[in-house]
This record gives structure tokens, sequence and C-alpha cells, in this order.
């Protein structure tokens, strides 16, 4: 959640990168959310047969692709295929993290573990929008997505290692 900063640096980029007009701003959160919707449905049926954590890593996976398209594209178009991979990210992640605190929580404290979740992404958010605006005003717009992707690898380490010695555990318990 760390690597994932607010949508509104993806405008930010754009204007900076490619001096587009702020008329265009609505079409960024259009393809932003075009990508979430293209992956939540999906990613939700692919959570009911296969490996969470693993298609977190696949979340993980989309969203260090956007923050390198988005630190290297030189065109508006591959800048927009940077903010459809960010939407796909979003839209794989958030449904993987709902579905795993739906999973391993009690039953009785589900509404208090998904506002627990929700918190920690809040705070999480401000975190990352913090750091992000830090490194844009220190640095240039455009490290924002280095920086995220710098975090986005290493959660996707962390997530791979979590696989590779939870998922030994759950067979021998199994």
């Amino acid at each position: 959640m760390m690597s994932r900063m607010n949508e509104t640096f993806l405008i930010l980029r754009v204007n900076e990168g490619f001096h587009v007009d702020p008329m265009w701003a609505p079409m960024v959160m259009i393809v932003f959310n075009l990508g979430t919707t293209l992956s939540s449905y999906p990613m939700g049926l692919l959570g009911d047969k296969f490996d969470r954590t693993k298609l977190l890593c696949v979340g993980i996976s989309a969203l260090v692709l956007a923050d390198f398209i988005m630190y290297s594209a030189t065109t508006r178009w591959v800048m927009f295929v940077g903010i459809l991979f960010w939407g796909i990210q979003l839209g794989s992640t958030q449904n993987v993290f709902v579905s795993l605190i739906a999973e391993k929580v009690p039953e009785d404290l589900r509404g208090t573990g998904l506002g627990v979740y929700w918190l920690t992404n809040a705070i999480s958010a401000f975190c990352a929008d913090t750091l992000a605006g830090f490194v844009a005003h220190h640095f240039s717009l455009n490290n924002i997505f280095v920086s995220s992707g710098i975090i986005g690898v290493i959660s996707l380490m962390v997530c791979m290692l979590m696989i590779h010695v939870i998922s030994p555990v759950r067979r021998r318990t199994a």
C-alpha cells in the first residue's frame, strides 16, 4: 500500500511530462477507472479458484509495471498505457486484500477486520502521498514512480517469500 500514491499524481505527471491541457484530466481518471473495471471481476473469479497470495503478487507486479511505464513514457499514448496498468493494479490488489480478510478473519470480527484494513489503507495512503510529495518537490515528479517501483519490488519480494514460507506449512497441516 505504501507504493500506491493518489491518482492525482498521475494527472500531474501527464500535465508536467506532456503539457496536456488540464481539461483532459478527466480522461486520465477514465483510463484509470477502465483499468480498475477490467481487472476487478476477473481477479475476483481467479481469487475463488487460486491462491490469493499468488494473485496479490500479480497485482503488485502490475503496479511495478505501471511505475516503469509511467517513469519511462515518452509519448502520451504510452503514458495512458501506464495509467491503465495503474488502474489494473488497483482492481487486482484491493479485491485480493478484501477477500483475504474475509477468508482469514472470524465471521463475528469481519466488520472490525475490514475497518482495521481500511484504516491501515488510509494511513498508508497518507504516508505514500507524503512521500510522493516529498520526492516530487525535492527531486522530480517523474521520480515518484521510481520510489513507488522500488517499494513495489520490495513488497513483491515479501509476498513471494510469504508464498514460499507459508505454502509448505499449509500443505503439512492439511
